[in-house]
């Protein structure tokens, strides 16, 4: 075997190692998903390797909220400052039948006032 033959398929077995052991991921688009692992495995496969399985390892779901029931408890939860905070103005617009705050408005936050 030529040199650079040799090279290409050392470097096949390099990213499909890379790919089968270090590959993780979440998207809310099962299509994304399905084509994610396509083009893995289509990027992936070389002569002398098993077919490579992703699906345990790209997934279905929502990465920004995912974690959060399973992993804290609801009380954990409902201390968090910024939770907190909008299950305040929630409240707060609840009680005022769902307006909004009247007052000046402008982009400037130290210069917002409301009334």
């Amino acid at each position: 075997m030529e040199a650079p033959d040799l090279f290409k398929e050392e470097l096949q077995k390099v990213k499909a190692y890379i790919a089968t052991n270090n590959t993780y991921g979440v998207d809310l688009n099962p299509t994304a998903i399905e084509l994610g692992k396509l083009s893995l495995w289509l990027n992936v496969i070389h002569k002398d390797m098993e077919t490579p399985f992703f699906s345990n390892r790209l997934a279905v779901g929502n990465a920004v909220v995912g974690a959060w029931l399973k992993v804290y408890k609801e009380k954990d939860i409902a201390e968090e400052p910024k939770i907190k905070e909008e299950r305040q103005k929630k409240n707060k617009k609840k009680k005022n039948g769902g307006k909004k705050p009247q007052g000046n408005w402008s982009l400037n936050p130290t210069r917002t006032t409301i009334k």
